[in-house]
Order: structure tokens, then C-alpha cells, then sequence
């Protein structure tokens, strides 16, 4: 059995602790939490309110194996470097640091540790975004090249979500539809953005890529105070065609899955190269989100 501690008692926290129950082979020491279960759990069985644990006591307690990082983004890369340093392999919700030299750090960190670290990616597990990747590589096999990709999400803005000294730049916050796009075209190189920041009410973040054999995408991130949560992508390809996808399909039990596959790696059940994969896309979405970060900050001439 694997033993592991859930940090941060949020929507994720709670998401990961409900996944832990369904996965075989994983049992749930408890949570870390600064308002304690029991505040954010009134209404639940009191029976069914998982165990409030300290962090320091998680760090020391050599039976607790790993832990689910689901803390605030400006929180991450200093807890997750605490528990590698005390021997626990990572589960980090996305993303795992807040600038592309630390989060590079991190992972060359837990490698020469022989721990763990995985940046959950529930979106890439999530069913529309497994049928969208079958029906483009059906598209690519049949010949067609991708011309044109438009990818929009939409969301409420919020003090968790827009600032950007807890959340960080809309690059990292948004850094699930980074990986969603490099997961699906490959490599990107920025070639413009623009950003409007407008304080309390969201904002907008316009980022253009340049992709293999000649693609054009754009990216939207926007966040306001009566935006709804939506993600939608438009892939046009030469051969005329046009694809779909997101919308409002449901996503199936994410997080599930993305815990099994992490307890697949740490027990040594995930192939080397597919390891290496997903560190390359993580390591190349964190230089693209530095990259649309420093070209938005940078003073107008």
C-alpha cells in the first residue's frame, strides 16, 4: 500500500482525496489543511471528514510515501522542494512552479532524489481531449496538415484565479491549455502577445505560436466577473476540413486517472520513454509560459 497526504483542502484537495478512495493500492493518511477539514466539510458525515494532519508531522513521518500538492500556485515549488528534501514522492497540481528555471530545478531535484515528481494534467485525461487527439491523428494520417489552430477558455475572475502574485502570470495560471496545445502540435514558438490586465474585473491574454510545418495558433485566456467556464478549439487543416473540440462535453473522472497514473510511476510501471516525454512537454510549456510572461512585462518603448 501506498501511503499518502493530501495538501491544500480546495476543490482539487478535495477532487484528489475522493480519487485516492477510488485507487487501488492507495490509502489516504489525511489532509493539511490551515482551516481544517472540518470548516470546509460542515454539511459531510462526520465519519467521512478525512484526518487533519501538520505539515511538519507529514514531512517527518517516514510511513506517509508522497503527497498531493493542491495548495495555492505560489506555494508549490517551495512545499514540493520541502518533500522531496524529506523523502516523499510529488503529485503537484499544475503548474509546479512559477517561473521555467524552478520548475526545471524541481524535476532535476527529484531525479537525482529517485523520487517522484508528477505535475498533474487532468486535462490531457479528460474525454474530449483524448477523442480531439484521435480524430486529428486520423487527420494527419490521411494526409491532411494542420494550417490553423484558435484555442479560447473562459473563466471567473477571482482572487484565487487573477492575482498574480498567488495564481501568477495568466501564463502559469492558464498552464493547462499550454500543455493541452503542445500535447497535441508539438513544439511552439511565441511570436506575439498581448496582454490586458484589468484588475479586479479579469483579464485577457492574447498569445500567437508558431508550430511544425507551418501552423499559425492563437491562444485566448480571459477571465471576468460573469465570464462561465468554457474551453473551445477550431483546428483548420489544408485538405478544407475543420475540427472541434471541447465545448461542453463531459470530462470523465480526471483525477482519478491522473492519480493512477502517478502511482503507476512510482511503482515502476510507466515505460522510460513515456517518462521522457512528459517531462520534455512540461520543461517546454514552462519556457513558453517564461517566455509569454517577460514579452508581456516588458515596458513599451
Amino acid at each position: 500500500m501506498i501511503e499518502i497526504a493530501v495538501v491544500g483542502y480546495g476543490s482539487a484537495g478535495r477532487s484528489r482525496v475522493r480519487a485516492i478512495a477510488a485507487t487501488e493500492g492507495v490509502v489516504l493518511r489525511g489532509i493539511v489543511s490551515r482551516r481544517g477539514a472540518a470548516a470546509l466539510d460542515s454539511a459531510a458525515d462526520p465519519a467521512s471528514i478525512p484526518q487533519t494532519l501538520a505539515w511538519d508531522a507529514v514531512l517527518r513521518d517516514l510511513s506517509i510515501d508522497a503527497v498531493a500538492m493542491c495548495t495555492e500556485n505560489v506555494d508549490h515549488a517551495a512545499r514540493v522542494r520541502e518533500a522531496l528534501d524529506a523523502g516523499k514522492h510529488v503529485l503537484c497540481e499544475y503548474p509546479i512552479a512559477l517561473s521555467a528555471a524552478e520548475g526545471r530545478a524541481l524535476l532535476a531535484h527529484a531525479e537525482r532524489a529517485g523520487r517522484v515528481l508528477h505535475e498533474g494534467h487532468i486535462e490531457l485525461l479528460a474525454d474530449p481531449h483524448v477523442a480531439l487527439s484521435a480524430e486529428l491523428e486520423a487527420r494527419r494520417f490521411a494526409g491532411a496538415r494542420v494550417r490553423g489552430v484558435e484555442l479560447s477558455f473562459t473563466g471567473r475572475a477571482d482572487a484565487r484565479t487573477t492575482s498574480l502574485a498567488s495564481a501568477g502570470f495568466p501564463s502559469f495560471s492558464g498552464f493547462a491549455r499550454l500543455n493541452r496545445l503542445v500535447d497535441l502540435f508539438g513544439s511552439l514558438r511565441v511570436d506575439e502577445v498581448r496582454w490586458h490586465d484589468r484588475g479586479d474585473d479579469g483579464f485577457l491574454l492574447e498569445s500567437f505560436f508558431s508550430g511544425g510545418a507551418g501552423a499559425r495558433l492563437f491562444w485566448r485566456e480571459e477571465r471576468g466577473a460573469a465570464l462561465a467556464r468554457r474551453t473551445d478549439i477550431l483546428v483548420s487543416c489544408d485538405d478544407g476540413s475543420v475540427v472541434r473540440g471541447y465545448g461542453d462535453a463531459k470530462p470523465g473522472p480526471v483525477f482519478a486517472r491522473d492519480t493512477q497514473r502517478f502511482i503507476a510511476v512510482v511503482r515502476g510501471e510507466t515505460a522510460a520513454g513515456n517518462l521522457a516525454r512528459e517531462r520534455a512537454r512540461v520543461e517546454h510549456c514552462l519556457d513558453l509560459a517564461d517566455a509569454l510572461r517577460a514579452r508581456s512585462l516588458r515596458p513599451s518603448p
